[in-house]
């Protein structure tokens, strides 16, 4: 009898981690399990909530999971409060919705709980002048190690990874 797990290990995934706000950071991952390697691609871009759902289906493919920064109100309304995380979460949740694709919205905090920029450096994948693109890099792989993503891996809690700009 086969193991689910196992054939999930050697199959390839596709993630995509979002970090919503007026600078968007992103970070797409390609799991090859042939190979044992995560293949991380950090960036940032500016987005409208057009150009989003042209990123978001550009970025679609099979076998892909999208992970995001959700938003929280903290019941203080301040002047030059920025809501354009909320109308990305928005495209955001329409796509996952209408495309039938697996989402997990993760809270700032978590991102930053386990992947401090100390242990990006540790693992050999932190990237100077990507701000926002790191703290999309840090959603992605707290889901890949502590999340839904773990089912991916072999033995080894910890993947090797690689950078690619």
């Amino acid at each position: 009898m086969t193991n689910h797990s196992d054939n999930l290990s050697h199959t390839r995934h596709f993630i995509l981690a979002l970090d919503p706000g007026k600078t968007t950071g992103f970070c797409r991952g390609e799991w090859n399990g042939d190979k044992g390697i995560l293949v991380l691609s950090p960036g940032e871009q500016q987005f409208t909530a057009e150009t989003m759902m042209g990123f978001l289906h550009d970025n679609w493919q099979k076998n892909f999971t999208l992970i995001y920064e959700g938003f929280s109100y903290r019941n203080a309304a301040r002047p030059g409060l920025d809501l354009t995380p909320v109308e990305l979460i928005g495209v955001i949740k329409l796509f996952c919705q209408s495309e039938k694709v697996t989402h997990y919205e993760q809270t700032p905090a978590v991102g930053k709980g386990y992947w401090t920029d100390e242990q990006l450096k540790r693992f050999q994948v932190y990237v100077a002048g990507l701000r926002h693109g790191r703290d999309a890099m840090r959603h992605l792989l707290h889901w890949w190690q502590f999340k839904a993503g773990y089912k991916y891996h072999e033995i080894s809690p910890f993947t090797n990874y690689e950078v690619l700009l």
